[in-house]
């Protein structure tokens, strides 16, 4: 994380570790990463996409 102290200016850096991506690296803000860390996401053919399935 860069910016720890600043919660509105906070990025998140990562690497991609699956997918078409993989290896690349990439940093997004801190809300923008919860976000997207708590979609729901299944395997289809030979790729992760969100999950829409009612539950």
């Amino acid at each position: 994380m860069t910016n720890p102290t600043s919660t509105s200016r906070t990025r998140v850096e990562f690497q991609v570790v699956y997918g078409p991506s993989l290896g690349e690296y990439s940093s997004l803000p801190l809300a923008t990463f919860r976000e997207r860390a708590g979609v729901r996401v299944r395997w289809q053919q030979v790729h992760w996409i969100r999950d829409t399935a009612e539950q």
